[in-house]
């Protein structure tokens, strides 16, 4: 959401009704797409009974967590870009 509010500051009052639009249909298609890729899984598996129906579940799941470890992956990689790494400890001593 900061993100969005550091665009919206750039952009003029004339265009932040089409950036918050953009923004909310990438949203939207990123939500439909992922929902689409676990349903096909589970629905891939449904056939083979109820043991096939919780494979496709844990695919699905599987999947939900691949995507949310390559995100959490890219939000440290701009972290560390922008502020160098979150393990440095500043002591505030410059000797």
């Amino acid at each position: 959401m900061a993100n969005l509010s550091a665009i919206m500051g750039i952009v003029g009052k004339e265009s932040q009704g089409t950036i918050g639009a953009v923004q909310r249909m990438i949203q939207n298609l990123g939500i439909a797409v992922d929902t689409a890729v676990a349903a096909a899984f589970i629905w891939i598996y449904a056939g083979s009974g109820t043991a096939g129906l919780m494979v496709g579940f844990r695919a699905a799941w599987g999947y939900a967590t691949f995507t949310l470890s390559i995100s959490l992956l890219l939000i440290l990689f701009i972290f560390v870009r922008k502020h160098g790494s979150p393990l440095s400890i500043d002591t505030g001593d410059d000797d």
